[in-house]
């Protein structure tokens, strides 16, 4: 949370340091980008958050435990693997049984299949993609978007250069947010 706050606090001191030296009309547009950005990757994050929850809390532990499989690193794997072969050579030492090479099961990465660009167009896949994009909190946050857009171009205050900057900015903000969290 402290981390949180001091990402917020640096990004309006960096608005503000705009707004000085590049003067309103570009600070207005990019801390807006900045906001809208900010609004939109928030809400997206809610979204998924509670889509992902009400998943579990609906799932069974079979498929829980498949998924905790399913998502372990490699080197957890080869870590495992490696304790069952250590530990199996270590009851045959034990048991003063003859030594034979125990035989360790290697198991093949998952490698997608390659897909053609039109192969990913298909009747569940545009479903899936409309019951995403036409989510309640989504659209009011793109209609955000869009009227605080239409909102600088009416009254003529609008600059797209300002306005792109404060997207990359807050694209930087957040991967550089992430590289300092881990």
């Amino acid at each position: 949370m402290k981390k949180l706050f001091s990402f917020f606090v640096f990004a309006g001191l960096v608005c503000f340091c705009f707004w000085i030296g590049f003067g309103g009309i570009f600070a207005l547009n990019f801390t807006f980008a900045i906001l809208s950005f900010a609004l939109i990757v928030s809400i997206v994050f809610y979204v998924q958050k509670r889509k992902i929850q009400g998943l579990i809390q609906n799932a069974s532990q079979e498929e829980l435990e498949a998924l905790s499989e399913a998502y372990k690193s490699k080197q957890e794997r080869a870590q495992e693997e490696e304790e069952e072969f250590w530990g199996e050579s270590r009851l045959q030492e034990d048991s003063k049984a003859p030594t034979q090479s125990p035989q360790v099961e290697s198991q093949e990465d998952f490698k997608p299949t390659k897909t053609r660009f039109w192969q990913n167009f298909s009747a569940q896949n545009a479903k899936t993609g409309a019951k995403m994009f036409f989510y309640p909190l989504r659209l009011f946050v793109y209609g955000f978007l869009v009227v605080g857009i239409l909102f600088l171009i009416s009254h003529q205050i609008f600059d797209s250069f300002a306005f792109l900057g404060g997207l990359i900015f807050a694209n930087v903000l957040v991967v550089s947010f992430l590289f300092v969290k881990d």
